[in-house]
């Protein structure tokens, strides 16, 4: 019976060993060895960066608040630095990054006509 203990003991701390090692350092070892990225940690709504949406109220101002709606949202939003076009009432826009509660949008580029 003592034997067994020390096996159990033994695997019990290995495991645990493995565990922390895996967490430290598994998804970089992961990220080296294949060509899949290394994951980093997500914010609560960067599932909305590269949505699009619609501006639905804007006071003109180049500083004035926007609401956007994504899907079925509506959302407060400022347009990106590098984005020099105004957004009018009805613009699509593509979000390229998200707080907790504010979108930063860009004016989403047509696509040629066909």
């Amino acid at each position: 019976m003592d034997f067994l203990s020390g096996i159990l003991l033994a695997a019990v701390v290995l495991f645990t060993l493995g565990f922390f090692i895996k967490e430290a350092v598994g998804d970089r070892l992961v990220a080296m060895f294949t060509d899949r990225p290394e994951r980093r940690s997500k914010g609560v709504n960067d599932h909305l960066v590269g949505a699009i949406g619609t501006v639905v109220e804007h006071a003109g101002d180049e500083n004035a608040p926007l609401k956007v709606r994504v899907g079925i949202e509506r959302w407060n939003a400022k347009t990106a630095t590098d984005a020099d076009v105004p957004l009018q009432v009805g613009t699509e826009v593509e979000v390229t990054a998200a707080s907790a509660l504010e979108l930063t949008v860009i004016p989403r580029a047509k696509a040629p006509p066909s």
